[in-house]
């Protein structure tokens, strides 16, 4: 019951855009800011801040996680950049 005090506390402050924000949130802040029609990426970064107060943690990291646990979204929607760590290595063969 104290769960769903909580949860409806919390929800009741997200609005449709926050959770496409949230769905969004694994991509750059130039991809967010141009997806969300944005002009600069501070503008992103504010909204990110407000959302991060909604939702009572400190970072986008701990935004995702909290969205998780609440149940706002689920992890097959959230939107990420694929970093292909091989890629990015230099071959060194001296």
């Amino acid at each position: 019951m104290r769960a769903k005090a909580e949860l409806a506390k919390v929800t009741r402050h997200i609005t449709d855009s926050d959770l496409v924000l949230i769905k969004l949130l694994g991509l750059p802040d130039k991809v967010l800011s141009t997806a969300l029609k944005l002009d600069n990426g501070a503008s992103i970064r504010m909204k990110i801040s407000r959302l991060a107060v909604k939702l009572g943690v400190e970072n986008r990291t701990a935004i995702l996680i909290r969205a998780l646990q609440l149940g706002l979204v689920t992890p097959s929607q959230l939107v990420y950049r694929d970093f292909d760590v091989g890629a990015n290595i230099e071959k060194n063969t001296s």
